[in-house]
């Protein structure tokens, strides 16, 4: 298992983390599509194990922000405004 996708997601913080741990990792993906059909190039992002289980990440991801698209994009934002203020 890969280190970005968390055993499980209880908590807000949690959820911001996993979110995190795949922008981070260069591996976010638009939440309404299936994990497994996400590729690169001509080769799968995710094995089916992983799939299977970012599925349930996600479930568990929208238990906190129903919208969890716009928690991205807010997060994605606040790195990319982060790294030009390092410059």
């Amino acid at each position: 298992m890969r280190e970005d996708i968390p055993e499980k997601i209880d908590t807000a913080e949690q959820a911001v983390a996993f979110v995190i741990g795949l922008i981070e990792s260069r591996r976010i993906f638009h939440f309404d599509d299936d994990p497994a059909t996400v590729v690169c190039g001509d080769k799968r992002v995710f094995s089916e194990a992983e799939a299977s289980i970012l599925r349930q990440r996600v479930a568990e991801t929208r238990r906190h922000f129903p919208d969890p698209c716009s928690l991205i994009i807010r997060l994605q934002r606040f790195r990319d405004k982060e790294r030009s203020n390092d410059h």
